[in-house]
């Protein structure tokens, strides 16, 4: 059962360092980044929290959010890749590597989704990915829900793995998740093991493909639209707010604790 966030410990909010957040309908609001959400961010990293945005959205998309949002870490297309600032610039890696057997795996999910669901389409950012291929369930029109279960269904059936978010259906060729890309992206950039320090990171989000990281790290957050979707690992915790007003109740709740000084 999620808790109100008003339950969780003062001190869990005040010494974790840093915030993971999902993008669509956690920070925005019909398909915009709120400008909320973008104070909320400045007044984290003003109090000393870094930001990961972990996203179902393309690397091609992460790499802008990577230049226009005050993030330290983006991953996108549910774990398969990620962007970090090292260097004195942004660099890239993927979960796998982009080679012929992957663009033929690519190549084959859209003949199973054109033969099996051919009036869901694929989404306006397909362009932009790199690793995940994806079909749109909810973001230009509202899929059948019947036709998003046959397809579900036929994916899996040839071996891809796929989750859902609030608007997309996302069929992945190797055993990538949003927790699974968090875990790699901090022992690559930060040699930090999420493992076992999962305290130090507090992840929010909304949707059936958080699912992983809501199950991953203690400190779970889904802002109040959670309770939109239905699946079976929920956050432990939940905000009164819906998307971006969620996420920047969730912010304040940090800055105001880290600046009470509560025990860290």
């Amino acid at each position: 059962m999620m808790r109100p966030l008003a339950e969780m410990p003062r001190a869990s909010l005040a010494s974790a360092t840093w915030l993971a957040f999902d993008v669509d309908d956690t920070v925005t609001e019909n398909g915009r980044v709120h400008s909320r959400s973008l104070a909320a961010m400045e007044a984290l990293v003003d109090s000393g929290v870094k930001l990961a945005a972990v996203t179902g959205r393309p690397l091609g998309w992460v790499e802008v959010f990577m230049h226009t949002w005050p993030i330290s870490l983006g991953i996108g297309e549910n774990g398969a890749g990620w962007f970090a600032r090292r260097d004195g610039g942004v660099h890239a890696s993927t979960y796998v590597p982009i080679d012929d057997a992957l663009l033929a795996a690519r190549a084959r999910a859209r003949e199973i989704g054109a033969s099996v669901a051919p009036a869901i389409q694929a989404p306006r950012d397909g362009w932009a990915r790199r690793c995940d291929i994806a079909f749109d369930i909810g973001e230009s029109t509202r899929a059948d829900p019947a036709e998003v279960e046959a397809l579900d269904a036929a994916l899996r059936a040839e071996g891809y793995l796929t989750v859902r978010s609030s608007i997309h259906l996302h069929a992945a060729t190797s055993d990538w998740t949003k927790a699974r890309g968090l875990v790699r992206a901090f022992a690559s950039e930060n040699g930090v093991d999420l493992d076992c320090d999962r305290d130090r990171l507090i992840f929010v989000g909304d949707s059936p493909n958080d699912a992983s990281a809501f199950a991953h790290f203690p400190l779970s957050v889904g802002v109040a639209n959670v309770r939109e979707h239905d699946f079976a690992q929920l956050p432990r915790f939940v905000t009164r707010e819906a998307r971006s007003a969620g996420f920047a109740e969730l912010a304040t709740a940090m800055v105001s604790a880290r600046a009470e000084g509560a025990p860290r």
